[in-house]
């Protein structure tokens, strides 16, 4: 054992556990629950001051993977305070509270001012969804490799004009000023294919309201459906790559 490093004996471990639980042992010390309740009420407990100055000190400090590993192992099941993990009806009573117009209220309260909606768009706007591309993504970022255009992925164009602030677009290709939607057809509501979803309206609204937006930029959107990926038609695609390398030559030349 490395010097300086104190190891419990297992008689010593069982006194802190029995500390813990609020249960009496051979020393005769016990937890109240009036006092386990007052130390974690203690104004230095829930004051600003300290939360910041535990935060400062915690950030950037390194954490091995093992030591993840042994912290969420520990903590699995389990919730802060003496009384261990929560029981069905407990987790119940708290999805009902959550759901009571007042508690709603008090989220909605908490995000109404502008910078806290902002930084809720910032932080989605960096998330990469989904986390694993479809199979016509696929195949369309395949086609675009087979004719040697670069492209990026799941990437979040802010489009300021409009009724859209931002969206993430399947596909981007920065030199043609160009983003790819590869629609499924259940999900967007495909007329060719009849297929319908609960959400064929909503999809449809928000598309159009995404092309109503991205044409007031320098920017251009073209949108696949998933039979014609399935069929190898990229028409969709081609036009408009066709007339963007057209232009492009035209200026150029």
């Amino acid at each position: 054992m490395p010097k300086g490093v104190y190891e419990r004996s297992e008689v010593q471990k069982q006194r802190l556990r029995s500390l813990w639980n609020g249960e009496k042992h051979a020393l005769g010390y016990k937890f109240t629950p009036e006092q386990i309740k007052a130390r974690y009420s203690h104004p230095v407990w829930r004051s600003q001051e300290f939360r910041d100055k535990i935060s400062k000190v915690s950030k950037g400090h390194p954490v091995s993977p093992e030591t993840r590993a042994k912290i969420s192992k520990g903590h699995a099941g389990k919730t802060y305070g003496p009384r261990g993990p929560l029981s069905d009806s407990h987790k119940l009573a708290i999805s009902i509270a959550n759901r009571r117009p007042e508690a709603q209220a008090k989220r909605i309260a908490a995000v109404k001012s502008e910078a806290v909606r902002e930084k809720i768009r910032a932080a989605r706007a960096r998330q990469v969804l989904p986390v694993k591309d479809s199979k016509p993504e696929v195949i369309v970022q395949e086609y675009l490799t087979s004719r040697g255009i670069a492209f990026e992925k799941h990437k979040t164009l802010a489009i300021l004009e409009g009724s859209v602030r931002r969206h993430q677009f399947d596909l981007m290709l920065s030199q043609f000023n160009l983003v790819i939607e590869v629609d499924g057809c259940f999900w967007h509501g495909c007329d060719s294919c009849g297929l319908k979803s609960p959400m064929n309206g909503k999809n449809k609204e928000r598309d159009t309201r995404i092309d109503s937006a991205i044409r007031l930029t320098e920017w251009t959107i073209a949108r696949i459906w998933e039979h014609d990926v399935n069929d190898r038609n990229f028409s969709s695609i081609d036009i408009v790559l066709n007339n963007k390398q057209h232009k492009e030559n035209q200026q150029h030349g």
